[in-house]
């Protein structure tokens, strides 16, 4: 009876997989467009043009969501990953524009953005922030336009142009390739520790005996096949794609790293659970493709993403990644720690598995 129960949910599992599976994906995409309030972007101006009733209408408009920072704080923050743009009002933005009907000197804004931190994140920031310059344009121009009829005056050309958006891309990718390029190694990384972990389950699932013996077939030589992918994708990166990378060591390290831990993880739970780990694995993968910020960013999914994905190795790899895609490498290490810590954990659960399916015998065997 108890088989027959396991193996009807292992069957409903599987049915609702693919669902399942696209279901988290599209779930974290569902709507990007529509929570761009979410994405954190930082606005800079001095005390005197933080007055100026554009600024206040930027502000309240909460278009993004915004936060008043330094220009440079606000660029330590974007090159770490906390925020997404920053809209700098440059000094005398509010006397620029009190003046522009005179001088035809238009006020400026300077929106700094990287399509390293996340491709599509920097073409929404792009595309609305000129639509909020276009707006206060017009806004400013009937204003002026009024004005100056009242007043009987001539209305001068270029009148619609008071404010000009500058954009900057500090740390800009080639092409949309090189942007997708941390989240598809970190994904392939995983699905390949999946794949060679079967094989070698299979092939050598009856090595069982000493701890050593056990370690060699089961994860040492697994984890050498996934150091050789490492060294392959390194390769690939560099002579066929020609991917702008700040250190190629640190990046051959990070994908061994992330290699290592994900197979850590997948070995360890198909041991622990020799009939379920592989559903377990699985789950996972869905996870961490639906919530690691792959296409768009986690600020513009729902909650549950966000704060699920910090529980997760492959979001910690991405950021890495693409720290070292020109993004910066000032604090990588914040994405380091968690995947050592991720690292451990699945060579504790490896142990853990060897006792527990060998009736505690000890690890250290002469």
């Amino acid at each position: 009876m108890k088989k027959k129960v396991i193996f009807t949910l292992l069957i409903g599992f599987l049915t609702i997989l693919p669902s399942l599976y696209s279901g988290l994906f599209l779930g974290a995409i569902r709507d990007p467009y529509g929570k761009i309030n979410q994405l954190p972007v930082a606005l800079v101006a001095n005390s005197t043009d933080q007055a100026s009733p554009i600024y206040q209408n930027i502000k309240s408009s909460k278009t993004f969501g915004f936060k008043q920072e330094s220009l440079s704080q606000a660029k330590q923050e974007l090159k770490a990953g906390k925020i997404f743009g920053i809209l700098d009002f440059k000094a005398n933005f509010s006397k620029s524009l009190e003046t522009f009907a005179m001088t035809q000197k238009p006020a400026q804004i300077e929106l700094f953005t990287s399509s390293s931190l996340n491709f599509s994140a920097q073409k929404i920031l792009t595309t609305a922030a000129n639509q909020m310059v276009n707006d206060s344009n017009q806004a400013i121009a009937q204003s002026t336009i009024a004005k100056l009829n009242s007043a009987k005056m001539a209305v001068p050309t270029g009148i619609s142009q008071a404010i000009v958006l500058k954009t900057h891309d500090i740390s800009p990718v080639k092409n949309n390739a090189e942007g997708l390029a941390p989240y598809f190694f970190a994904l392939t990384l995983f699905v390949g520790g999946i794949i060679i972990n079967q094989v070698f389950m299979r092939l050598f699932a009856s090595k069982k005996g000493k701890f050593k013996t056990f370690y060699l077939w089961q994860f040492a030589l697994p984890a050498g096949m996934s150091l050789i992918q490492a060294a392959v994708m390194t390769l690939l990166t560099a002579v066929i794609f020609h991917f702008s990378v700040l250190s190629w060591t640190g990046l051959f390290g990070l994908l061994v790293l992330l290699a290592l831990t994900f197979d850590s993880l997948i070995i360890a739970l198909n041991k622990l659970f020799p009939r379920f780990g592989v559903l377990v694995v699985l789950v996972i993968l869905m996870l961490q493709t639906a919530m690691a910020g792959g296409s768009y960013p986690l600020a513009l999914s729902d909650k549950i993403f966000q704060t699920g994905s910090h529980f997760l190795p492959m979001t910690y790899g991405v950021l890495g990644l693409r720290k070292l895609f020109n993004l910066g490498m000032s604090d990588i290490w914040s994405q380091i720690w968690p995947l050592l810590i991720f690292l451990v954990i699945g060579q504790m659960l490896l142990i853990l598995a060897h006792f527990w399916h060998n009736h505690g015998e000890r690890i250290l065997e002469k």
